[in-house]
Formats: structure tokens, C-alpha cells, sequence
């Protein structure tokens, strides 16, 4: 009886047909040469500083989907998953140093709180959309179909991507100079700390003021692996849904949708 791994591999020469090996050769770009020239300016445009090791880049803008689907290149290129985990303990780092410097009366649950506006899902993707990260993704045609470059979590990722980049090709103090430069500089942070996030305690109340069914909470949709889940939680008032959220916690992502609910609310008087 034949195996399941060679049924398999017949499976894959089937749909991934390998070209001739000169071919092979001479088309396939090697680590470091996924990026234009014009890519490569953008960059050094928005660091600040010119690129010393491009393969850092080309990592942290490689979608996963574009190495899921070609079993050649899987060896050669990694997505910027690994990145995105350097990234985000480097953003948090600048962004609590930060806090800690503007706000020297606050205790550590003000400013883990005031954190946690900054440093989520939407926000990050705010800040790539700021940038126009997007654009500068590689992604595969299928995901290019179906928006990917837009997408919430996809966004947010790349940002923390490029920022685990940005670390590994200069220093601390060179990553802090381009969040500072790029996101922090535009952030009202008087206005951020007299901002209340509990939003799903001000919907609760915004429902009982106005003689109104109790909030509930569904998780919609979940993404990735077991051990770095991105939940997309809805909110409904009786049948009608009123705002989604994205985070990496359910926690996380109900409040996001309580915000989006509280606006909407608010808008509609």
C-alpha cells in the first residue's frame, strides 16, 4: 500500500510543477533580491538611516502566503511571524519607556492600561496604514484577491515586523527614533490618559441607561496558531450587531467592539 507522505509528494509535483533546473536557476530570486529599488528607498525613506542587511526587510514584508503555496522556496524564505514576535516586545519596550517618562505620577496599572490603547491590533494597523505598509508587502496572488494587504491583522503584524527589521539592522535607540518620529509624535497623550478604555463598562451602562437588552459577546472568527491567536469578537444589542473587534486576546477584542459599539451609539442620537 502506497504511504500517505508519497501520495502526498506525488500531489504536490502535480499541482507545483517544477521548471526545468537551468530555468529553475536563472528565474528563482535568491534571499535578498525580493525587494526593488524602489522598495529599498522607501524603506531607507521612512528609517531614516540606509539598510545594512535587506534580508531583515524582505522578512518582515513577506506575508506567510506567499511561502505556504511554493514548496521551493520554503527552505530559502521565511514569513515575518518570527519578526513580528521580536517586534512587538521592542515596540513594547519603547512605548512603555515612553509612558513611564510623560506620565511619572501614574502607577503600573494607568500605564499598563494607557499600553494597551497604544499597543493592540487596530492601532497598529492604523499606524501601518499611516505609513503605507501595505503596499510594500509580499503577498501571494490569492491573498492580493481577497484584500490581504488591508487587512487588520495582517497590517498590524507587518508593523511589528518591521520594527523587529529596524532593530536588528541598526539599534534600540535608532528603532525608539523611528516609532518617536513616525507614531508617537501625532499621539495626544493628554487626551489618551483622560480617555476611559473600559468600553465594555461604558456600553453595559450606555444599555441600562437607555432601557436596552445586555450586551453579549461572540467570537466570530479566530486566526492563527494555538499559542498566537487573533480573535474578531461582535457585539449585539438583541439581534443587532453593533461594532467587531480584533485582538489577540477575546478580552482584547471586546473591547474593541465595545468602542465601535459606544461610537455608533453615540453617533446615532
Amino acid at each position: 500500500m502506497e504511504r500517505l507522505s508519497d501520495i502526498l509528494r506525488k500531489y504536490y509535483q502535480r499541482i507545483f510543477k517544477p521548471v526545468d533546473s537551468d530555468q529553475h536557476e536563472h528565474h528563482e530570486p535568491r534571499a535578498g533580491e525580493m525587494l526593488s529599488e524602489d522598495t529599498k528607498l522607501e524603506i531607507e525613506s521612512l528609517t531614516g538611516f540606509p539598510i545594512s542587511n535587506v534580508i531583515h526587510y524582505e522578512t518582515a514584508l513577506t506575508h506567510r502566503s506567499a511561502i505556504d503555496l511554493n514548496v521551493y522556496s520554503k527552505k530559502k524564505f521565511v514569513s515575518n511571524e518570527r519578526l513580528e514576535f521580536l517586534g512587538d516586545a521592542v515596540l513594547d519596550l519603547v512605548v512603555a519607556e515612553c509612558l513611564y517618562t510623560r506620565f511619572p505620577d501614574y502607577d503600573e496599572g494607568k500605564l499598563t492600561k494607557l499600553r494597551s490603547q497604544l499597543v493592540n491590533a487596530r492601532t497598529l494597523a492604523s499606524f501601518a496604514r499611516k505609513i503605507h505598509l501595505g503596499s510594500l508587502l509580499i503577498v501571494s496572488e490569492a491573498a492580493e484577491a481577497i484584500g490581504v494587504r488591508d487587512s487588520e491583522t495582517t497590517l498590524a503584524d507587518a508593523f511589528e515586523a518591521l520594527v523587529g527589521a529596524i532593530y536588528l539592522d541598526s539599534d534600540y535607540l535608532q528603532t525608539k527614533r523611528f516609532l518617536e518620529k513616525k507614531i508617537l509624535e501625532g499621539i495626544d497623550f493628554r487626551e489618551l490618559s483622560s480617555t476611559d478604555n473600559n468600553f465594555k463598562s461604558v456600553l453595559l451602562e450606555y444599555a441600562q441607561a437607555h432601557h436596552l437588552e445586555i450586551p453579549t459577546y461572540t467570537v466570530i472568527d479566530e486566526e492563527g496558531p494555538s499559542h498566537k491567536k487573533v480573535f474578531t469578537v461582535a457585539v449585539y444589542i438583541g439581534d443587532e450587531m453593533l461594532g467587531k473587534g480584533v485582538g489577540r486576546s477575546k478580552k482584547a477584542a471586546e473591547q474593541l467592539a465595545a468602542q465601535q459599539a459606544v461610537a455608533k451609539l453615540r453617533m446615532s442620537k
